[in-house]
């Protein structure tokens, strides 16, 4: 336990030191978020703070000094993503070609040799893995739709994926994980409502691709393949949970018609976004997806702990049936 507390301080002073730092730097060249239409802050918002994230994480991790070929496949692809983002933060990028990056990124992973075993079939495996890393990747960047609502997901998913690493005895994900860790609450301290500074794409991305690549990397079960694949699901639902209730809607509602419609919208209808139209604050409806958050993580180290293929099972059936029954809630009752 103590060998990953030098990483943690690292990754947090890092960050707590870089991101006032980058606020700067976005004053002095200008590189600002600044309001329109689909998005729901007011005045110009520093725009770098996801330079403070990588560069913390990736410090958090060197003085770790346990690098093999699978943390390195994780730095290189989210560090291929992170440029990206940061592209795309200064100067647009198409979505269809953020979307080739990625997956050439999930290309980086199974070069070092990430990917699900899952399936008995190759192919299956690697198809899967690249929707869930993109996925993933994606749906982080969706729901940076509000003052630390990202960056708090993120935290609190790496927090229950150290927890769970540790108890396994996984060091290189452990390292990773808490790397993450610290690096999000650093930030946390700038970005909590009223937020100061804003991530942007290349913050985003890259700790969806860090928490897709961890999940994947895992083996968060010996005894049971569904435990296996439950705890991550469970970690990460609310970003899963997003994705679905987006892509649904937008779909039933006629809002997208084929995919690249899809990939290229944008709109004030995440699930943040409704519950604030629900009623909740802003920041209430923040802290309830927290909430949320820590609630399936919990179950996450509850299933790990009892190891029990029908609890995971009986979760991931009950997840299902809340998302079809908030679908029903949704439909029709806030198009934006």
């Amino acid at each position: 336990m103590y060998r990953y507390i030098f990483p943690f301080i690292t990754s947090f002073f890092s960050s707590f030191i870089l991101t006032p730092l980058m606020m700067k730097l976005a004053g002095i060249f200008k590189i600002m978020d600044y309001p329109n239409e689909r998005k729901i802050h007011t005045k110009p918002i520093p725009l770098l703070g996801g330079i403070a994230i990588f560069l913390s994480f990736n410090l958090g991790v060197f003085v770790s000094m346990d690098y093999n070929i699978p943390l390195k496949g994780v730095i290189y692809g989210g560090t291929l993503i992170f440029l990206v983002g940061l592209i795309d933060d200064l100067k647009h990028i198409p979505a269809r070609y953020r979307l080739f990056i990625q997956i050439l990124s999930v290309g980086i992973l199974f070069s070092c040799g990430i990917c699900l075993k899952i399936f008995p079939f190759k192919w299956l495996n690697y198809l899967f893995t690249i929707i869930w890393v993109v996925g993933i990747t994606n749906a982080m960047n969706f729901l940076d739709n509000m003052d630390w609502l990202a960056v708090g997901i993120a935290m609190v998913s790496s927090l229950f994926f150290f927890a769970i690493s540790n108890l396994s005895g996984d060091r290189w994900l452990g390292f990773i994980s808490i790397s993450i860790a610290g690096s999000c609450l650093g930030f946390s301290f700038y970005n909590f409502p009223p937020a100061k500074i804003f991530m942007g794409d290349s913050g985003a991305t890259f700790l969806g691709f860090i928490l897709s690549s961890i999940a994947v990397m895992g083996e968060w079960s010996n005894e049971s393949k569904i435990v296996g694949i439950a705890i991550p699901i469970l970690i990460l639902y609310i970003l899963i949970f997003d994705m679905i209730l987006i892509t649904v809607l937008r779909v039933l509602e006629g809002k997208v018609k084929n995919f690249r419609e899809w990939i290229e919208y944008t709109g004030k209808d995440h699930f943040s976004h409704r519950l604030v139209a629900l009623g909740f604050s802003q920041t209430r409806a923040v802290l309830f997806i927290i909430y949320c958050c820590i609630v399936l993580g919990s179950v996450s180290l509850l299933v790990y702990k009892i190891s029990s293929p029908l609890l995971a099972l009986f979760s991931i059936i009950i997840l299902f049936s809340i998302t079809v029954y908030s679908l029903k809630i949704f439909y029709g009752k806030y198009l934006k």
